[in-house]
């Protein structure tokens, strides 16, 4: 939460110079999730994230202060209440 709070923080402060800030929330089977994810899951993997970072990182993206959850060929846009 540490950094989702950062996220929101910068992104206000960079929309004065419009700069954009956004927050991923990857999903993938690494060796640190193993053990945690099923092994069926062997499958979700970095390649699934990167279209996300590639989005978001495009010079004409214009969204800011989002929290993304992603992999396994899918994307959320999280949202806090």
């Amino acid at each position: 939460m540490a950094i989702v709070g950062l996220t929101f923080t910068l992104a206000r402060e960079g929309a004065r110079k419009n700069i954009f800030l956004n927050c991923i929330a990857p999903n993938a089977y690494t060796a640190m999730t193993q053990g945690i994810i099923p092994d069926d899951y062997k499958s979700v993997g970095v390649k699934d994230i990167t279209p996300v970072v590639q989005f978001l990182a495009h010079e004409k993206c214009t969204r800011t202060g989002k929290i993304y959850e992603c992999g396994g060929g899918w994307v959320s846009e999280t949202k806090f209440v």
